[in-house]
């Protein structure tokens, strides 16, 4: 994993020497191995990290546990954590969204304030290769166009601060066992077995039918 990581930010040429990058950590598995990775390279490919986490006020007590776990892992690896709370629930009622549509929107945002308050020229997240999947599906559901079909680029934007995605190469099977092989925690999120949520209903069951035929 290590390495798919190392090839995929240099030869997408994502990142160069000196770039000060935000990592975007909830402190589940996919987060944790891409915080974990970076770090492993941060030196050799000269870069600058910092982590964010945002609380979206929909867990209690486990969403407090994961904020918890994400400034302990900034610890351990020497680097600032930045930490917001958001009320993603009154914001979805407010705006008319789903809840899923308005925790993105409340992040991202927090993201770019983030970015600026700390000078990052850019943001990554631990969006893996079944993201790509689900997201290409998702979209087809929707009745996308060959066009739209693309799925999730390693390189895009949010209202100006690039967006990175180092994961792009790396399965989320492949995150878990990194993790499992060095003894490295983190944090189950258990709504994203509910399949309340669309991309949940795609990740546990549209997905395994494919691959099931």
């Amino acid at each position: 994993m290590l390495g798919t990581i190392k090839r995929t930010i240099q030869s997408r040429g994502l990142l160069q020497p000196g770039a000060h990058v935000l990592l975007g950590v909830s402190g589940g598995a996919d987060s944790a191995a891409m915080a974990y990775a970076l770090h492993r390279w941060m030196r050799p490919l000269q870069l600058h990290l910092s982590l964010a986490h945002l609380n979206h006020s929909i867990r209690g007590a486990e969403a407090d546990e994961d904020a918890r776990f994400v400034r302990n892992l900034a610890w351990k690896l020497g680097l600032i954590c930045i930490e917001e709370t958001a009320d993603v629930p009154a914001l979805a009622a407010a705006q008319g969204l789903s809840l899923e549509m308005a925790a993105r929107q409340a992040r991202y945002d927090f993201f770019l304030r983030s970015a600026r308050a700390i000078e990052a020229g850019a943001l990554a997240t631990a969006h893996t290769r079944d993201d790509q999947a689900e997201t290409v599906l998702l979209k087809l559901a929707r009745g996308a166009g060959s066009q739209g079909l693309s799925g999730i680029a390693y390189r895009s934007e949010w209202k100006g601060l690039p967006v990175i995605h180092p994961m792009r190469d790396v399965t989320h099977a492949e995150a878990c066992a990194f993790l499992k092989r060095h003894g490295l925690p983190w944090r189950e999120d258990a709504s994203n077995r509910s399949l309340q949520f669309l991309r949940n209903r795609v990740r546990h069951e549209a997905l395994p039918l494919f691959e099931a035929r």
